[in-house]
C-alpha cells in the first residue's frame, strides 16, 4: 500500500462541481488502495475515469524509474 501520490487539480478542474468530490475520491482510492471505481463501463463516467486513472498510472511509472535509478546510483557509490 502506498502513502502517499501526487494529486493533479487537472483530474476534476474540469468537471461539473456535483462530480469533483466523487471523481477525487475515485482518484484517491485508485492512487493509494488500487481499487476501481464502480462505474458502469463504456459510459461518460467510465470515460472521465480512464483519463484519470491513465496520468495516475503515468505518474506511478515514472516514480518506480526514477526510484529504480536512483537504487542503481546508491549501490555504484
Amino acid at each position: 500500500m502506498k502513502e502517499s501520490f501526487v494529486f493533479h487539480s487537472e483530474y476534476i478542474a474540469d468537471l461539473p462541481d456535483e462530480y469533483k468530490a466523487t471523481f477525487a475520491m475515485y482518484a484517491i482510492n485508485y492512487a493509494l488502495y488500487n481499487k476501481l471505481p464502480a462505474i458502469e463501463e463504456n459510459t461518460l463516467e467510465w470515460a472521465l475515469w480512464i483519463k484519470i486513472a491513465r496520468r495516475i498510472d503515468q505518474e506511478q511509472e515514472k516514480y518506480e524509474s526514477i526510484k529504480a535509478k536512483r537504487a542503481l546510483a546508491g549501490k555504484k557509490h
